[in-house]
């Protein structure tokens, strides 16, 4: 395993779903081996991946009834551990001690299978991101450039620090990606600087691969396709491939 990866966000609508996938099928073109696993009840992910909501899902890996090589599943798109509607419930279900580390020992024995594991998480903080973050050495910060985005930049890395100090000591808080940008809007781009000058401030950065709207990633995901198949030539397509190649030219750098 070269990496695990977490993308998160507690802002809801900021494509986290779709940078999981366009991260997944980004890393299977350059030949990695990569499993998604989606860790929100609403199962986007696993919608767009073509697979049943009534299959084999993390939630039961999560619970122990079945081992985590019978929740994954096999699709044109990449291998994927789907989310379940349960999982909506994992706060309250998982409260013994040590309910951090769930993931970390679920995912244990695929380690080896894959070259990287990319969680796609729900927008909250609950025990499913913790654990999202308990297990993963870089997070990936999907956002938009509002002012909302800017708030809670400013929580998840008081997350992030909080489980650096207790449970993973490992992680990091790889870069911002900003998504559904229109660099015509002023306020977009004097966001963009404060953005800039936050990240450095906390020890990131933003990505310099920055992901147009564009109707195409709809398209893809309604008919199960990437975006890389469906529309190769489109601005969110293109966006993707480069934030894929900017993230591996670091990873490999870090060797």
């Amino acid at each position: 395993m070269r990496r695990i990866v977490t993308i998160a966000n507690q802002k809801g609508g900021v494509a986290k779903s779709t940078t999981a996938q366009a991260m997944t099928t980004g890393l299977l073109m350059r030949g990695h081996r990569v499993l998604l696993v989606d860790a929100d009840s609403q199962r986007n992910t696993s919608i767009s991946f073509g697979v049943s909501k009534n299959e084999a899902n993390l939630f039961d890996v999560m619970s122990g009834e079945i081992d985590v090589r019978a929740a994954i599943h096999r699709t044109a798109q990449g291998d994927i551990i789907p989310g379940g509607r349960m999982l909506a419930f994992a706060q309250e279900r998982f409260v013994k001690p040590g309910r951090e580390y769930i993931f970390r020992k679920a995912f244990a024995p695929i380690l080896d299978d894959y070259d990287f594991l990319i969680i796609d998480t729900p927008p909250s903080f609950g025990v499913i991101t913790v654990n999202a973050l308990t297990v993963c050495r870089d997070v990936i910060v999907p956002m938009n450039a509002d002012l909302y985005s800017l708030t809670g930049l400013m929580e998840l890395n008081e997350v992030v620090s909080d489980v650096k100090e207790y449970y993973n000591s490992s992680i990091r808080i790889a870069g911002l990606l900003f998504t559904r940008y229109s660099d015509r809007s002023k306020l977009s781009r004097e966001l963009k600087e404060s953005f800039e000058k936050m990240a450095q401030r906390i020890g990131t950065k933003v990505f310099g691969a920055i992901i147009r709207e564009g109707v195409a990633v709809r398209e893809a995901q309604a008919e199960h396709a990437s975006i890389y198949e469906k529309a190769p030539k489109s601005g969110p397509a293109l966006d993707y491939m480069a934030f894929v190649d900017e993230y591996m030219s670091e990873v490999d750098s870090d060797g």
